[in-house]
Order: C-alpha cells, then structure tokens, then sequence
C-alpha cells in the first residue's frame, strides 16, 4: 500500500516536471557517439546530412518509466492498455514505422530504428495517461506548469527580440543561430523605435526562438500556454495576475512572427468562446481582455507585420515561403503514389525528396506521416483524432475542456502548414500529452457519472 501510494505521487511529480521542461529538452547524443559510429554498415553509404547520433531526451526516460510504471506497479494488464482504441491506434503507427524501415534502403542500419523511441515516447505517454485518474487539481497544476514555463520562455523571447542577440543559454540549449529572420525597413522592432529614434543593428530581424530548435515551435507552445491559460483566468475570482500574464504570452507570441501559430491561437480562440456560449456559458471579462491586449501588440508591431507579410496582407517574403512548403507537399504526394503501402521509410522523407528535385520535409503531418510510414499510419493517426475529437465533445463542458479541445483543433490546424507537431520532440510532447488530457478527462468525467448513477440502482 505504501509503495503503491509512493509510486502515484512519483508519477504525477514526473509528469508535472515534463509539462515544465517541454522548452528546454535537450538532446544527448555523447554517450553513446562511438556505438553510433560502430554500427553504420560497411559499404553502406548515407546521404549527405544524415544524422549518424544515436540520441534519447529526458521525457523519452521519464515516458518509459510512467509506462513501466503501468504493468508492474499499478498491474494493469498489457491487453487491456494496447487494446483501448487510441493507445491501439498510436501503436499501430509505430508498426507501420517498423515495417517502413524494412522496406527502405536502410533497412540493415540499426541507428534508424533506435528513432522509433521517439516514436514511442508520445505513445507511452499517452497509454499512462488514458489508465490513470488525474483530478481536477492535478489538471490545474499541469496547466500551470506550462504557464510558468511559457512566462520564461515569454522573457526569453523579448530579450532575445530587442537585443537581437543570442543570450548564452547554452544549458537550456538555446540556439546561436536565428531559426528565422526577414528584413524591415530601417531596422525598426517596434512602434517605440519610431517615436525615440531607436533601431536594430541592421534592416534583418531575427524572430524569437526562446530555448526551442525554430521560432515556429515556441509559437506553438505559445499557442498552448495561452489558451490553457484562458481556462485559469475564467475560474479564477482574481484574475488581475493572470490577466497580466496573459499579454506577457501573447506580447511573446507576436514576436515569433509565426503565421501558423498566430493562426492557430486565433482558430483556437474562436473555438474556446463558441464551444462556451453553445453551453451557454459567458466569459466576458476573458473576452474583453483578448480584446484590448491583441489591439495593444498589434499596434506596437503593425509595421513589422506588414513588411513580414502573411498575416495582414500578402508580398513576397510570404509568397517564397508558401512556395517552398508548395514544393514539398507535392514532393510528399508523389512520394505517397510511389509508395503507398509502406512509404519511403520512417525518418527517410528528406534522404529520398532529393531524388525528386526537393530537400525540403512536408510542411503537412499527414502528408509527411503518409509519405513515410504509408497509407495505413495515416488512417490509424486520423483515427486517433477521430477517437479524442470524439472524447472531448462527449465530455461535459468546463473550461479546461475548452482550453484542451480548442488547442487540440488549433495544433491540427498547425499540422496542416508545418510538421513540428510530429517530427520535433517538443511538438509531439504539446499533441499528445493535450490529447492525452483530453481523454483523460472524459475518462474521469464518465467514472463520476457512473458513480453518481449506481446508488439510485441500488436503490430501486
């Protein structure tokens, strides 16, 4: 009894730590370099840029763990966890990935399969979190985890943008490199630089990153953390701290310039207001202050905006980048024609593209899951969004229902224009771990039902 009552609370402390660390998860690969370099096959020959390491991250140890945790611990039963349809349906891709790498010119290189624990990590994950009970606090507390974590990746990101200077966290594996930049008529951040005469060292603006591989991937988990935190503010009586944190988020969210994310918070909001008032439920003071802090950053970047181009009108800095996504997609739906059944081989999209004239990765998860693992992946990962979809509208209505649906429609949406929601670690831990709560949820909502019901048979 007493381990078993240790080993619940060491697992929701463990899953509390990876909603806060999901910015800076750091990939090791100097522990096992040599191995990597032992197992390339002689005579085998690689394509240029392919990655050699065989790597693991800290969530890939603390999801193995949670899932060991499942069989031995908490001694529910292996069929019972691989037959619940969406675990059977996330497992199924991670077969189709298996049978692709046999299939593809590196079927004999063993370091391609050790990628399949990435794979397996938002699987574990998710298989966790469908079998265990979270309450309404423990939910609480994970949205906050990832609030805290996204109001110092919102600090990060506005030193990053006003210095236009790497800050030197190495340790929190912040990169030296701008992921993205675009250029701005007389180097100006802001509204601010106008009025004292202020500017950047050049016309080329480099977009926040935060502590995460690419812009974009911080302007998901911007995504996340402000709709999650729309749920906070409408539970809360004080809502003056959260409401600050609010425009800390969204300010942050303006300066990654990510079109997909800014889409996807704004789909995602209208999803959050809609899903309330058919419940009718009314948020109005939520809804005031989206109101009054989207007009304040619009109005200090207005300019910017527009000379990025994509959001508030069309030019030809977002005309080149749609065209590059435009090529890999087609590039992706040849591939599908060509290999419908296996794909081209998990982890293989970017290897094989350069036979079809194109070194870019689908900016599409659906394409790019398709395009590597083959047809049967993409209908089983469409089932599982059929699966959760399905949970949440189930579900009664609260606001963190509404927070979790909202961004999981939102991440859909991201899916559709990029592909880090399944190809960066970080993008899988945000898709699944918001599906995993989804249905974790409704799984709970259900037990209460079925417990308020059984005393009124018993009765009768």
């Amino acid at each position: 009894m007493i381990a078993k009552s240790f080993s619940n609370h060491f697992h929701k402390i463990l899953l509390f730590l990876l909603a806060f660390i999901i910015p800076i998860e750091h990939k090791y690969d100097k522990p096992l370099r040599h191995f990597s370099l032992l197992v390339i096959p002689e005579g085998l020959t690689l394509p240029p840029g392919f990655d050699v390491k065989i790597y693991f991250y800290p969530s890939d140890i603390i999801a193995l763990l949670l899932f060991i945790s499942l069989l031995f611990v908490f001694c529910i039963p292996a069929k019972k966890i691989f037959m619940e349809k969406a675990n059977a349906c996330l497992f199924l891709i991670v077969i189709c990935a298996f049978f692709s790498i046999l299939n593809s010119p590196l079927s004999n290189y063993f370091t391609v399969y050790t990628r399949l624990l990435q794979l397996l990590t938002p699987c574990f994950l998710f298989a966790f979190l469908s079998q265990v009970t979270l309450s309404e606090k423990e939910l609480k507390i994970i949205f906050y985890c990832i609030l805290f974590a996204a109001l110092l990746q919102s600090g990060i990101a506005i030193m990053q943008y006003f210095t236009q200077e790497h800050l030197g966290l190495r340790l929190l594996s912040e990169s030296r490199d701008p992921t993205a930049i675009f250029e701005v008529q007389g180097g100006k951040r802001w509204l601010f630089d106008n009025v004292f005469g202020t500017r950047a060292a050049s016309n080329i603006i480099k977009r926040s990153a935060g502590t995460f591989p690419h812009t974009n991937v911080l302007g998901g988990f911007l995504t996340l953390s402000v709709i999650l935190t729309y749920a906070l503010i409408a539970k809360i009586e004080k809502k003056g701290l959260l409401s600050i944190a609010l425009f800390v988020q969204i300010f942050a969210l303006f300066l990654t310039y990510s079109r997909s994310a800014i889409f996807g918070v704004t789909l995602g909001t209208i999803i959050w207001f809609a899903y309330a008032f058919y419940h009718r439920q009314f948020y109005r003071y939520l809804a005031g202050a989206i109101v009054v802090i989207v007009a304040i950053c619009s109005s200090l970047f207005f300019e910017q905006y527009l000379q990025r181009g994509g959001i508030v009108n069309y030019n030809e800095t977002a005309r080149n980048s749609d065209q590059v996504r435009i090529i890999a997609q087609s590039t992706a739906i040849e591939m599908i024609k060509d290999h419908p059944v296996s794909g081209v081989g998990f982890q293989q999209f970017s290897n094989v593209a350069e036979s079809y004239g194109n070194k870019t990765g689908a900016h599409n998860i659906y394409l790019f899951i398709c395009s590597e693992m083959g047809i049967v992946a993409l209908l089983a990962f469409l089932g599982f969004i059929a699966i959760v979809l399905r949970g949440a509208l189930r579900s009664p209505f609260s606001p963190e229902m509404a927070s979790l649906l909202s961004v999981f429609i939102a991440f859909l949406f991201i899916g559709g224009c990029d592909f880090y929601p399944i190809t960066f670690q970080q993008g899988k831990l945000m898709f699944f771990i918001t599906a995993a709560l989804i249905m974790t949820s409704y799984a709970n909502r259900k037990k209460e039902q079925l417990e308020n019901v059984q005393p009124d048979r018993a009765y009768l």
